[in-house]
């Protein structure tokens, strides 16, 4: 068990309870290991195309700086290991999307809130379908636990109201 509690979160809002958000982007598709690595090095990233996607849709949005400047890595719900690469800067990406649902949690992480399941605050967060929690930056820790709990008016960490631990 983790040296960190976490907390249970509501029942995660799935893309077909919402009237779809379409956005229309230039991506690439490829496949990726849950550390976000590409599975086969020789996919042509060349290959571009517009492709509308419902932003419900959307797990979460990782930087790809490692791949190639500029370009993030949008994971999206039910889809497994297949991920478009697309163009843009975090900031940008994060512009084009709804700041109701989705939350810059890191440097290079934004998160759909709706498939939050649990988290430990100002250390990480796990989403559904992915097996890998997301780190929470300490710049972003406050603004996370404004976002994920708008009724508290303190802190989480040691005084957290949801003692039940996973």
């Amino acid at each position: 068990m983790s040296k960190h509690h976490k907390i249970s979160l509501p029942a995660p809002i799935l893309p077909i309870d919402l009237k779809p958000v379409l956005l229309s982007l230039k991506v690439i598709l490829v496949k990726v290991f849950p550390n976000g690595h590409l599975v086969d090095k020789e996919d042509d990233l060349l290959d571009a195309f517009t492709e509308n996607i419902d932003t419900n849709t959307i797990l979460f949005i990782a930087a790809a700086n490692y791949l190639k400047n500029n370009y993030v890595l949008l994971h999206q719900y039910g889809k497994g290991n297949n991920c478009l690469l697309i163009r843009g800067t975090m900031t940008e990406i994060m512009e084009l999307l709804s700041p109701g649902n989705f939350i810059q949690i890191h440097d290079s992480c934004i998160i759909n809130k709706n498939f939050a399941v649990s988290i430990c605050p100002h250390y990480e967060i796990n989403l559904l379908n992915f097996e890998l929690p997301l780190p929470i930056g300490r710049i972003y820790s406050d603004k996370v636990d404004k976002l994920l709990f708008p009724n508290c008016t303190y802190h989480y960490g040691k005084n957290c109201p949801n003692k039940k631990v996973l």
